[in-house]
């Protein structure tokens, strides 16, 4: 006996509903995408509202001129919806003027399909916004687990960290050397997920990090302070050659960039050794100021900088030998995002290098 297998196509087709008072019009759009999309249609604005929600489109063909609700005012709907914000819009009218575009944009839409259709253009445009769609669904579903890492993991890990604390002065000094391990082990993976919630909320333009005008010197100076029981315990001298009139100025967030140097001369102190040398100076010019900041570890290898901006390379910054490379990715975007630059390299016969490139407040 012969067993016959049927192989069937799971792929799911993204899904476009069709709003269009003219039946010709919906015929002709759904033989247009018909053999990639999953197509739903509707003839009048209460029949989408109804059939969006159950429906669950990843594109909507709007037509403006429905019989009951405008097009702008379901697109306005949607955006005000939390569950159907993402849904992205594309007006199909025959209103090519700027007026009418300018206000379709203004309520949400995301594009316009002109009549008459041109066949490629609304296959290309519904399959671009389609896979945008996709992404920014992903995306808050990132968001939504980085929330969720930040709530579940906070309780255990004060726990294993806290108790195991407790037992630091066991007697049995095998149990105390396994609590320090437990417990060491405990504060680095918190502060990993603190580090990455971090970087998420840089790279999700947080409100919190807005631009503001930041004395760069005094930052740099207080970061040095929060590590001086490093400092001092590892005797290690930190050769500070930044102007102290409170004149560098530049374009930045104090508390994000205060993280960010914190970060550095943590990392430069993991890997400068005893009674060593960590130098930090300043390079000013007409529209930017340069503060360069110098270790004496190891340096980078030719492979390690090719990558030493991606996220999970497996160096930290000014290169940390254990976990993910968070801290260098969180200066990287933290500097990007105020219109300045990172550049990493090795300094010859010291270490590792960051040459942070900040713009002025006066620049253009």
């Amino acid at each position: 006996m012969t067993v016959q297998t049927e192989i069937y196509d799971m792929k799911v087709k993204p899904k476009v509903l069709i709003v269009d008072d003219e039946e010709h019009n919906i015929e002709l759009y759904s033989l247009f995408l018909e053999d990639e999309f999953a197509i739903e249609t509707a003839v009048t604005g209460e029949e989408a509202m109804q059939k969006i929600p159950v429906f669950e489109p990843d594109v909507i063909l709007l037509d403006i001129m429905l019989p009951d609700i405008s097009g702008y005012e379901i697109c306005k709907k949607l955006r005000e919806n939390d569950q159907l914000r993402l849904v992205k819009v594309l007006f199909v009218s025959g209103l090519v003027e700027l007026d009418d575009r300018l206000h379709g944009y203004a309520v949400g839409a995301d594009d316009y399909v002109t009549k008459p259709v041109n066949a490629d253009e609304l296959l290309a445009k519904v399959k671009v916004y389609s896979r945008l769609r996709k992404i920014e669904e992903i995306d808050e579903y990132k968001n939504t687990f980085m929330s969720l890492i930040s709530h579940e993991t906070s309780t255990p890990l004060n726990a294993i960290i806290g108790f195991s604390g407790l037992m630091l002065d066991h007697e049995d000094s095998q149990v105390a050397s396994f609590s320090r391990e437990i417990k060491d082990a405990g504060v680095r993976l918190s502060e990993k997920i603190s580090k990455i919630l971090f970087l998420n909320n840089i790279y999700n333009d947080s409100d919190q990090f807005a631009a503001e005008i930041v004395d760069v010197g005094n930052t740099m100076r207080d970061a040095v302070a929060k590590n001086s029981s490093e400092i001092a315990r590892k005797a290690i001298s930190i050769n500070t050659e930044i102007a102290d009139d409170g004149g560098l100025l530049v374009i930045s967030n104090k508390s994000l960039l205060f993280k960010v140097f914190d970060y550095v001369i943590e990392n430069a102190l993991n890997h400068t050794n005893n009674h060593g040398e960590i130098r930090i100076k300043d390079e000013e010019a007409q529209e930017k100021v340069v503060i360069s900041i110098v270790d004496e570890g190891e340096g980078f290898s030719e492979d390690q900088l090719k990558n030493i901006f991606e996220v999970f390379n497996c160096n930290d910054l000014l290169h940390h030998q254990k976990g993910l490379s968070i801290s260098i990715a969180i200066a990287g975007a933290c500097m990007q995002k105020f219109g300045g630059e990172l550049q990493v390299k090795n300094e010859p016969g010291k270490g590792g290098r960051l040459d942070f490139t900040f713009l002025k407040p006066d620049s253009p």
